[in-house]
């Protein structure tokens, strides 16, 4: 029976081996959007350990190298004979062991067989597979030769410096990330948890460079060039004196120096360098500490200890093989986060995946409040998805789990391809918004917004909006516990001192009532807890109000739109009506909680300042 039990085991460990296998290769090797990024993050986590461990010179000479090391990497890879000196030390160092993964480009006429007739043109299914086939090899090798090109800049730099062929290439290969190299229990661990084994191996050569006093002196100019950005994104604010920096999302400040500016028309832009793990984390903290001692009072989250508890999370996401930072859910396979972050609504960076509905009067299905900007074809299948659990446009389906929202659809695609499936998602969705009314925007390019886009404005105002909300309303509780605890007089002093509930005062009998006892202006309470009521429109807690009813509304205005008009023709073609309704009821919505986000600055940020 033990032993039945040890194969079982070892069964399962290696299906789940398998699984994970394929999510590394779509999410790495496959992935076009990760040659790029991957470049970045090498180029500055390889010419750090160079710096630190051969001296800047050595390192100034391997980025200067680099290029050539890419082209010689790519002929390589191409198995071509060597035409140059850099494809001889490409050759020789192939040959010493210093690759990591896998490198083997196939030849035109392979990739020919491999698509079948050699064109493009026909619909043939074979042909198509046959294509995709070909593309994802031709990805595969740009990706290795990036993975291998600093290590073979390093390479040749240390040869022509004296060092001989076996020992650099030993130490090219270990320059970053040796994917090669695994403990006694990494397979079995790394079928488990997705990049265990590389993110144990970048622990290891992250912890080495931190032990040299140099690593520590570059990490410091990093972290200053973050604060630079940081008070220069907090002087280029918006109309309403909001900074660019308040707009972008807290997951894009984690993994990346982040430089914002507004430009020659007034848009908003973000420019990102992808940090190496690890790293990131001395950059993240300069920022946050830079941009909570600006505004702490204003936003609870930038005190001391969120700050910390925030760095900290940070350097649990970039040091821990096992992703701690999402509680019990990060101890399950890869496979099984999935469905669990569906029916929680986070994704791995915490945002929301699907929109939600917090000022809905009823619940409606998922399938009728779907982003404008999400692909039609996710709208259709949620709404059939809808239709088949018994569901319709104004209720939900008695079988919850057929209640899903297009974005639910894209993400768990999105999930089970990886970064080729998000790089397809994203061409579709470029294409859809092309072919339809709504502007193509930055963000909206493959790859390139992965280093340059600009300010998603509606998303943004929405985000503070949010946040803000929830600041007024836990302070709105705080002098409703104080008139319980404390009294009518210590509440009124709270409320008049806090600058978020500027505008709001206590609701009071307007008559005297002797039947009751209540007097003429005394303060009505519900439940034994006062009430607060808008004093002054053009104020904190006024703007807020409206802004409250106005999503409200819009919302349930949204969702009657989607409800009102089908999906375009096939599920693939935008609805030109509803998109240009959707834009109009968006933009009524931004404005309400611009405006309400425009008097936060105006009372709360600056009464702090």
């Amino acid at each position: 029976l033990n032993l039945v039990g040890v194969d079982q085991i070892g069964a399962v460990t290696r299906a789940a081996g398998a699984i994970n296998r394929y999510f590394s290769a779509v999410l790495t090797r496959y992935n076009p959007a990760f040659i790029p990024v991957n470049a970045a993050r090498d180029a500055l986590f390889g010419l750090t350990g160079l710096a630190v461990e051969h001296g800047e010179l050595t390192a100034l000479k391997a980025a200067m190298y680099y290029p050539t090391a890419i082209r010689a990497a790519w002929r390589e890879a191409r198995r071509l004979p060597p035409k140059s000196q850099a494809d001889t030390y490409a050759r020789e160092f192939a040959e010493d062991g210093g690759k990591t993964g896998y490198v083997s480009m196939p030849s035109v006429e392979e990739l020919q067989r491999k698509i079948g007739k050699g064109r493009f043109g026909g619909y043939s299914p074979t042909g198509i597979v046959g294509a995709g086939r070909a593309f994802a090899d031709v990805v595969g090798a740009m990706n290795d030769s990036v993975e291998n090109a600093l290590r073979l800049s390093a390479y040749v730099t240390l040869r022509e410096q004296g060092m001989p062929r076996e020992k650099a290439a030993s130490y090219a290969k270990e320059l970053t990330v040796n994917f090669n190299r695994k403990g006694s229990e990494g397979s079995k661990l790394n079928a488990w948890f997705l990049f265990y084994n590389a993110s144990m191996q970048g622990i290891k050569r992250t912890l080495a460079l931190m032990k040299h006093p140099k690593t520590w002196s570059y990490l410091g100019a990093l972290a200053t060039a973050q604060i630079a950005a940081v008070m220069y994104a907090m002087g280029q604010e918006d109309d309403e004196g909001t900074p660019i920096w308040d707009k972008v999302p807290d997951h894009v400040k984690q993994r990346n120096i982040v430089f914002t500016w507004l430009d020659d028309e007034g848009d908003q832009k973000i420019l990102t360098i992808p940090m190496p793990y690890g790293l990131n984390v001395a950059t993240y903290f300069a920022g946050r500490v830079a941009d909570g001692m600006m505004h702490a009072e204003s936003r609870p989250r930038d005190r001391a200890m969120s700050i910390a508890a925030d760095t900290v999370s940070a350097a649990v996401q970039s040091f821990s093989p096992v992703p701690l930072d999402d509680g019990a859910m990060g101890l399950l396979p890869t496979a099984l986060r999935i469905p669990l972050s569906i029916q929680v609504n986070r994704d791995d960076f915490g945002r929301q995946i699907r929109k939600e509905n917090p000022f809905g009067k009823f619940d409606v299905p998922r399938a009728s409040i779907g982003k404008p900007d999400t692909l039609e074809l996710f709208k259709v299948a949620a709404t059939g998805l809808n239709r088949i659990g018994g569901g319709d446009d104004r209720t939900p389906p008695p079988m919850s789990a057929f209640d899903v929202a297009p974005e639910d659809i894209e993400y768990i695609l999105e999930k089970l391809g990886g970064g080729t499936g998000k790089f397809i998602i994203d061409m579709a969705t470029l294409g859809q918004k092309a072919a339809g009314d709504l502007p193509v925007e930055a963000r909206d390019i493959p790859i390139a917004k992965r280093f340059f886009t600009n300010v998603n404005e509606p998303a943004a105002q929405q985000s503070m909006f949010y946040d803000r909300r929830d600041a007024l309303e836990r302070n709105a509780d705080l002098v409703r516990d104080t008139y319980e605890k404390d009294g009518a007089e210590a509440a009124i002093a709270l409320l008049k001192a806090t600058p978020s509930l500027s505008g709001a005062d206590f609701r009071r009998y307007k008559h005297a009532d002797p039947k009751t006892g209540h007097k003429k202006g005394g303060i009505v309470l519900v439940e034994g807890r006062p009430q607060l009521v808008v004093r002054r429109p053009d104020s904190v807690y006024g703007r807020y109000k409206d802004a409250a009813a106005e999503t409200s509304e819009i919302n349930e205005s949204m969702r009657n739109a989607y409800t009102s008009m089908p999906g375009g023709l096939g599920g693939f073609l935008p609805n030109r009506e509803r998109d240009k309704r959707l834009k109009e009821l968006a933009d009524r919505r931004m404005a309400a909680q611009r405006a309400f986000n425009a008097v936060w600055n105006r009372d709360v940020v600056g009464d702090e300042q």
